[in-house]
This record gives C-alpha cells, structure tokens and sequence, in this order.
C-alpha cells in the first residue's frame, strides 16, 4: 500500500495506492547476471475531497501502470575489476480520470523508456570509479487532446562520473 500525502499547498496530489511487484535474479554464467522484475501500481487521487472555486478544475491524476524492467551485469578483470550494467525499462501508465474537462488526464496513456549504461571500476580497496549514461524519454497520447505530446512528451538525458569510498 502506498500514501502520498503533501503539505496543505499541495493536498491536491494526496493518493492512496498499491504496489505489486515480482522479480528475478539469475546468474546466466560465470561473470553475466540477469535481471527482470514487473511492476503494477495504482493510484487513486484524493482530489474529490478538496473544496475548490466553481470556476477552478482539479486534475485527477489517478493512474494504473504495468512497468518491466530488464538488466544485464557483466564482471571483468581487464585492467581493473569492472562491472558494466546495461537495463531498460518500459513504463505503461494509464489515467482514469472520469471527467473531459480534465483534458491533460482524460484518456491519456504514457509510454515511458529507460535505457541505462554504467561501469564501475575498483581502482583501489576503498575506492570505485563510476560513469554513467541514462536516456529516457516519454510519448503520450490523449482520446481528446491530440496535441498532448507537445504538452507531456520529453526526451532527457544524464551522464555522470563519480568516486565511492566504502570500507
């Protein structure tokens, strides 16, 4: 089960909600790990509750998803104890907002991707190199706004070097 609840200003985004989720973790040969997981998730806005002025709609964002999520892992000794992770992950979101005149919500569906590289090397005891590449990016689509895309539709991209210490 799941809460959102916001401070006063924002009690429009509160929800109540629950999550399911299975996974897998195999290693497939010596050095190469497999993973999968599927996940569903609702959630039920409590804007219904929030008193607002005639005029002034409030969006119900109340949604149900199915995400899959599939990942790779492979150790080497190259140079330097290496791990190098590959996964993607697919989301498929669908609102249920029952009224029209929420048109950002009102029969759209979200299809979000994910696509993930990273390596993380052992340069010494204590101390990991890490890089990573994260491209994820979103199309939506609307039974009665079909401009939603220029709207919802996102495309992102985050690399980033790092050092973990760990003892």
């Amino acid at each position: 089960h799941r809460w959102d609840n916001y401070i006063d200003e924002f009690n429009r985004y509160d929800a109540n909600g629950h999550i399911l989720f299975f996974g897998l973790d195999k290693q497939l040969i010596r050095n190469l790990d497999f993973g999968f997981d599927y996940t569903y998730r609702s959630s039920q806005n409590d804007s219904a509750d929030i008193v607002s002025s005639g005029t002034e709609l409030t969006p119900d964002g109340s949604y149900y998803q199915h995400s899959l999520n599939g990942d790779f892992s492979l150790r080497a000794n190259a140079l330097l104890p290496t791990t190098l992770r590959c996964s993607y992950d697919y989301t498929y979101r669908s609102y249920n907002a029952s009224s029209p005149e929420d048109s950002l919500h009102f029969g759209r569906r979200d299809h979000r991707h994910i696509i993930n590289l990273s390596t993380s090397s052992r340069i010494m005891t204590g101390i990991q190199l890490s890089f990573l590449f994260t491209w994820q990016w979103r199309n939506a689509t609307s039974e009665i706004l079909p401009d939603i895309d220029e709207i919802k539709d996102y495309t992102k991209y985050k690399a980033g070097v790092g050092l973990e210490f760990y003892f």
